[in-house]
């Protein structure tokens, strides 16, 4: 992959993290109240969490510190990699080797995140 092409995909990364936090921000802070309810637009959605209001409701505030920790990770990621490109000085497989690395430990918090969700869910409506 030739040095242009690697800046372009680190910053369809970057860009990708930044949309991806302002998401997670979002679920987060709206599904944490305990007046939401199950629905088809947002939130963690497993077999468990959609069982019940009540499952829904724990699966969802059990991992809200995991997810505004992605989410400020993903944040974070998309500004250091922004500012890396900004600079210039940086190797271009360096910078898309880095940007991966950020994006796969965004998803693993977010993945840790839905499993959190799931188990709580599950431990709440006692079905685990």
């Amino acid at each position: 992959m030739d040095a242009e092409s690697a800046r372009a995909v680190t910053g369809a990364i970057a860009l990708t993290l930044f949309v991806l936090s302002l998401t997670v921000f979002a679920t987060a802070l709206v599904t944490k109240g305990p007046d939401q309810e199950p629905n088809s637009l947002i939130g963690i959605k497993t077999r468990a969490t959609k069982s019940s209001k009540e499952a829904w409701v724990a699966g969802h505030r059990a991992p809200y510190p995991y997810m505004m920790a992605g989410a400020t990770h993903c944040l974070a990621s998309s500004a250091l990699i922004a500012g890396l490109l900004a600079l210039g000085s940086v190797p271009a497989t360096a910078m898309l080797t880095l940007s991966v690395a950020l994006a796969l430990g965004g998803a693993v918090i977010l993945t840790l995140s839905g499993i959190k969700a799931d188990r709580e869910a599950k431990r709440h409506v006692g079905t685990a």
